[in-house]
């Protein structure tokens, strides 16, 4: 059964009837129950497709998500589970002749990949390595796999451990990830030795056969730490390991894809110097070496490489558009772009046919739950292949709406606004203002009764309007616009977000007397910049919150990011640093706070939030700190996420909703 495109256009409304107030309403607890898709793959024959289906697990004393692959026919008639147990199973790959599905499980401990046959019988181990395999490839004749894992501890460091003599070097002693082979036998029924292919000092982080099998193109950076991606270059390997570059310009290149024909190779690379924002474009070059030859630019200039067409006209792209996503082709002739894609909605987990005619993807929308869909390219028609999420209840949902508002400057912002449940036109609510993180985030059109930590139905249900910006900086609105907070974070960004605030007073639906901010890692910067530049808030809770630029760099992964966002190191220009740290303004402050981090966040550790909740607790200020136990950079338990989000609710509650 196909389902139509219904085209919405800025300022459409969307909503379905309200219930009675004695009805049930969404709760973060029910909104846990969202599934999701995690990986799509599908069959060389066209007619399968294999699909990771992820749910929470909050059972007891479990708190953990279960990833299981099934199986849909392509018309989604006919539909199975493949695997089952209390490990995930996830990441499936058919094989170029269809008669096995790879998958990545921690079945046996470790994460190893795993082989079954598609309409039946036992999964197989394949590897069994105790440090884990990364991601992995099929090899063209389906007769070995590739995989990257991660060099495991020498011998020495074995027995220095053991003999409690081991000490860690900061910035040293990387574990790299290389290439690894592994053979697959005709009727496999024991894991196999793996042959490791690269071996150096780099890390590898992405790959790709070519055709004929007998080569493979890598993308490799010098160390595994994040802040090293402007090192990104590209080399081939011949499966006897013997290494040769293909690009080593002084930027980031990665995502390498062979041509069908295997004389080309297809990358994204940045445009001029490497910067967190980014600004990248997709370049082939032959597979030989040679002349490197950049495509037309995108429009958004951050494109997501995703397979070449079968007659090597042209690749797919995947790339953000304001709200939405799509998918493009791009023809390596030199000419522009196509959109393939229509409607407006949000896709992930994106694969493509081998005669390029359609695509699978997860698809959503603020009303519509994730589910798999195919998109035929001929027809333009989508149809909807799963229904993973059809035993969620039908509950009352609060319409959302894009809405557009000018800066102080003139520039044209966008954003979405979630009205409350049950919303009476005339009438005052109370607002949150959720900012995203990155900078180079986006607020899109996701599944609004989704789980998370900002529950949008569960704060709609509470009589709350939420209005979700995208200021400047953010992605999806093209390069010139994404990077329109250089050197100014925390400046024209909150401009941006708090006009948008004044458009929602000016509209009749906030009341300006009930004001919180919110917001996780950049979003929880914004949220702190907030406090200790304006007092309308009355309530504020920011998550996983970079709130002092300088010492920030000395704790973070990513100690790149504030020298390139604003254009100099804090000793060149101490001045910017400072005006750009909430905990320098901290005088301002008068607004309750509530701060969240995870324990093992490197991304923004724990001393961050510290800073400026010790700040507001000298000052008098009521203010709380929690701390998320064995979390990086936001909840990967979904207990944890729900009492994050059962949290900032009652902290908002307490503050912001008034009898009347």
């Amino acid at each position: 059964m196909k389902s139509s495109i219904v085209l919405t256009v800025v300022f459409l409304i969307v909503s379905i009837p309200a219930v009675a107030e004695d009805e049930e309403v969404w709760t973060p607890e029910i909104m846990m129950r969202e599934r999701t898709i995690a990986g799509t793959s599908i069959a060389p024959c066209g007619k399968w497709v294999a699909y990771g289906v992820r749910e929470a697990i909050m059972e007891e004393e479990k708190s953990e998500y279960l990833t299981h692959i099934w199986i849909t026919s392509i018309d989604g008639e006919t539909t199975f589970k493949l695997t089952a147990g209390e490990k995930s199973c996830s990441r499936p790959a058919w094989s170029p002749r269809g008669q096995w599905i790879a998958f990545s499980s921690s079945r046996s401990g470790k994460n190893n990949i795993w082989i079954i046959r598609p309409f039946g019988g036992e999964a197989v181990q394949l590897t069994d390595v105790k440090d884990g395999v990364g991601a992995f490839r099929w090899a063209p004749d389906g007769k070995s796999i590739a995989f990257t894992m991660r060099d495991p501890e020498s011998e020495e460091e074995e027995k220095a451990k053991k003999a409690k003599k081991w000490v860690k070097w900061v910035g040293e002693d990387f574990k790299y990830s290389h290439i690894y082979v592994v053979q697959i036998q005709s009727d496999p029924d024991k894991p196999q030795e793996p042959k490791r292919i690269t071996e150096g000092e780099f890390d590898v982080n992405g790959f790709d056969w070519a055709p004929d099998g007998k080569t493979l193109v890598f993308s490799h950076r010098e160390t595994p730490e994040i802040d090293s991606f402007p090192t990104t270059n590209i080399s081939m390997t011949s499966l006897d390991g013997e290494i040769t570059p293909l690009v080593t310009m002084p930027h980031n290149d990665s995502n390498p894809k062979f041509s069908p024909d295997g004389e080309l190779v297809a990358y994204v690379a940045d445009i001029g110097e490497s910067h967190w924002a980014g600004a990248r474009a997709i370049c082939v070059i032959p597979a030989s070496g040679g002349a490197i030859k950049r495509l037309a630019l995108t429009s958004d200039q951050s494109p997501m490489l995703l397979k070449w067409a079968p007659d090597g006209s042209g690749v797919y792209y995947f790339e953000r558009v304001r709200t939405s996503s799509h998918t493009f082709f791009l023809p390596v002739d030199g000419g522009n772009y196509s959109r393939i894609t229509n409607g407006e909605s949000v896709f992930s987990d994106v694969d493509i046919n081998a005669e390029g005619t359609f695509f699978v993807m997860e698809r959503e929308d603020f009303l519509e739950a994730p589910e798999l869909y195919k998109f035929d390219i001929q027809e333009a028609l989508y149809t909807k292949l799963t229904s993973i999420n059809d035993d969620m209840p039908k509950l009352a949902m609060s319409r959302s709406e894009i809405i557009n508002w000018k800066s102080f400057d003139g520039k044209e912002i966008e954003g979405i606004l979630h009205y409350p449940l049950n919303f009476v036109e005339g009438k005052k609510y109370p607002l949150l203002l959720l900012t995203h993180g990155g900078p180079a985030g986006v607020f899109m059109r996701t599944f609004t009764a989704g789980a998370g930590i900002y529950p949008i139905q569960a704060f709609t249900a509470k009589g709350f309007a939420i209005l979700c910006p995208n200021p400047r900086g953010s992605t999806a609105y093209g390069k010139e616009f994404r990077f329109a907070n250089y050197r100014d974070l925390g400046g024209g960004d909150y401009e941006d977000v708090i006009a948008g605030v004044d458009k929602v007073i000016e509209m009749g639906v906030a009341d300006p007397e009930r004001m919180g901010a919110m917001g996780w890692s950049y979003g929880g910067y914004m949220t702190s910049v907030i406090i200790t530049k304006t007092n309308r808030f009355k309530a504020a809770a920011a998550g996983a919150a970079p709130t002092n630029t300088i010492s920030y760099i000395g704790v973070t992964d990513i100690r790149g990011f504030y020298p390139s966002y604003l254009g100099a190191e804090f000793w060149e220009d101490p001045k910017t640093y400072r005006d750009k740290s909430p905990v320098h303004n901290v005088g301002n402050c008068t607004t309750p706070t509530l701060f969240i981090h995870g324990e093992n966040d490197i991304r923004v550790p724990t001393n961050q939030g510290r800073q400026l909740h010790q700040f507001l607790k000298r000052k008098g200020i009521d203010t709380r700190m929690v701390i998320l136990p064995r979390t990086p950079h936001g909840p990967r338990e979904p207990k944890l996420t729900l009492e994050v989000a059962r949290l900032q609710i009652e902290w908002f509650e307490k503050y912001l909703l008034v009898s009347e």
